[in-house]
């Protein structure tokens, strides 16, 4: 495998699985401090970049992985390829940035906490999110193909300390600095009105607030491959969009395979306007399910039964049991699930299931008859009269017509 094949093969799996950037450096020193530097965030001066990149002082030997981990939350891994060049796979981070961690990584550096918004802002953006544990089996796994070993490679952590210094900005940065501030503050703010609105299932104005957010994005530096760039933004995207519809109630058994579809979608993406068409595509899909599934203007009696159905979704549901789980008597559970949600308890799981159906038939390569009976159905004929009430034509027509794949 010659290194062209390699790099490609790694970028296909490292973006695949945590859509981390992975690039072929010159194995030098100093091609890896210049690395780091353009990946440091924008509003640190050029003082405080050339002094963190500095404490990058180790280089992966033959046959051996370097982790990476600053003191900015940013981790790397890095080995050579052979003598004269070095594959890098990073930034990333390994969990959700909080703007409490935020703030606590700006304190032990030193750095204005005025920055935390932007920061915040910045590594959600900007960052993929990935444990540690399984990127290094990956990079452990690459190492040991192309080394045709028997044995794991050698790993060594390399921790840059924080910064210990405090340095003086010169003009030009200060007017970098305050240029970029208020964007990626403000970029802060439109993500959380974004995200509220999808809550909502208002479709209308989160996708307006999508492209005024695009609008925002342009001037904030990123990774030099724009395809890259708008993946990773994209991944985000879907991950918050998912978050938001959770956080409205939505059950996950109808969030698993939309999110995992435009996983997929995204990195199958060949252009940057592609994805913004999936961008806006993705907003109008949650909206969707939000304002179908919301469970959160339900009593918690009613909450909880539902989300028993969901769980329990193929298996024989009736009354009793939905009963003796809610730890309320039969009828007052009839009585309140028709009145808060509008139908009969048996109504609302045929409807359910068929809507399940209808996902799986567009998002999944499964048969009908196996559809059918992963929700619940295992009479093919009756399977396909319930379907047809809701969507007016047999599954397997449905199946034709609107399948992804």
């Amino acid at each position: 495998m010659d290194k062209q094949d390699l790099i490609q093969l790694i970028n296909e799996l490292s973006s695949g699985l945590f859509s981390v950037n992975v690039e072929m450096i010159d194995n030098q020193l100093a091609s890896l401090q210049s690395y780091y530097k353009d990946q440091l965030p924008p509003f640190l001066s050029a003082n405080q970049q050339d002094h963190m990149s500095k404490k990058l002082e180790m280089l992966p030997k033959q046959r051996e992985i370097v982790y990476y981990k600053d003191s900015l939350f940013m981790h790397y891994m890095a080995f050579p390829f052979d003598e004269n060049q070095l594959v890098v796979l990073g930034p990333y981070i390994v969990q959700e940035m909080t703007e409490d961690l935020s703030e606590q990584i700006l304190q032990e550096n030193d750095l204005p906490i005025s920055y935390a918004a932007a920061f915040y802002t910045y590594y959600m953006e900007t960052l993929p999110i990935c444990p540690n544990t399984n990127i290094l089996f990956f990079t452990k796994t690459m190492v040991k193909h192309l080394l045709k070993a028997e044995t794991d490679p050698l790993v060594h952590y390399h921790h840059l300390e924080n910064m210990d210094e405090k340095f003086t900005e010169d003009n030009e940065q200060k007017d970098y600095a305050a240029s970029i501030m208020p964007l990626l503050e403000k970029r802060y703010e439109l993500s959380n009105q974004l995200f509220l609105e999808v809550s909502f299932g208002n479709t209308a104005k989160a996708t307006q607030l999508y492209f005024t957010l695009k609008e925002h994005l342009k001037v904030i530096k990123r990774i030099q491959n724009p395809l890259r760039n708008q993946k990773n933004l994209s991944f985000v995207h879907n991950t918050h969009l998912r978050i938001a519809a959770e956080k409205a109630s939505v059950h996950p058994i109808y969030l698993d395979s939309i999110s995992n579809h435009y996983a997929i979608q995204i990195e199958s993406s060949t252009s940057v306007s592609e994805l913004d068409q999936l961008g806006v595509e993705m907003i109008e899909k949650y909206c969707q399910l939000v304002k179908k599934y919301s469970l959160k203007y339900f009593s918690p009696t009613i909450r909880k039964t539902i989300n028993y159905i969901h769980v329990h979704l193929s298996d024989e549901l009736t009354l009793d049991e939905l009963a003796q789980y809610s730890n309320v008597s039969t009828s007052y559970l009839s009585r309140v699930f028709n009145k808060e949600v509008g139908e009969s308890i048996p109504n609302y799981i045929n409807r359910i299931r068929a809507d399940k159906a209808a996902e799986m038939l567009q998002f999944s390569k499964l048969t009908v008859q196996e559809i059918g009976e992963y929700v619940g159905f295992y009479d093919l004929n009756y399977f396909t009269k319930v379907f047809k009430k809701y969507y007016q034509m047999p599954p397997i027509q449905y199946q034709k017509e609107h399948s992804y794949l």
